[in-house]
């Protein structure tokens, strides 16, 4: 991908993060929420990035969002680490209450045991 191209792609992908961590919508079902480790900007590696001039200036932006992914990022992952826990918690409790009712347990089952369980 050309570096412009890829920064407006990069830039969409941060903004749809930010939308979907700030979505007040309810998390409806299980499954993983894809979260993009965001690149280090290349201009670091470039020694024109270290002289005075439009470049260096470019290159200091670029790592300015690159930080700011990165702390996207790991919100992302927070949020996934959390869904993750959620999911296996209410696989136990399914397994736990079917063991108990001998069947698999409905989710009327599981508020019942959750009740009797406490």
């Amino acid at each position: 991908m050309r570096a412009p191209v890829r920064e407006i792609f990069l830039a969409f992908v941060i903004l749809a993060i930010a939308a979907r961590a700030n979505s007040t919508e309810p998390k409806t079902g299980f499954g993983f929420g894809f979260c993009p480790a965001p690149p280090p900007p290349a201009c670091v590696d470039d020694v024109k990035a270290y002289a005075d001039g439009p470049v260096m200036k470019d290159c200091q932006e670029k790592v300015s969002r690159y930080v700011a992914s990165v702390f996207a990022y790991r919100t992302c992952l927070l949020r996934e680490t959390q869904r993750a826990v959620l999911e296996t918690n209410t696989m136990l409790d399914r397994f736990k209450c079917g063991l108990r009712a001998k069947r698999r347990c409905s989710d009327d089952d599981m508020l019942q045991y959750s009740n009797v369980a406490r």
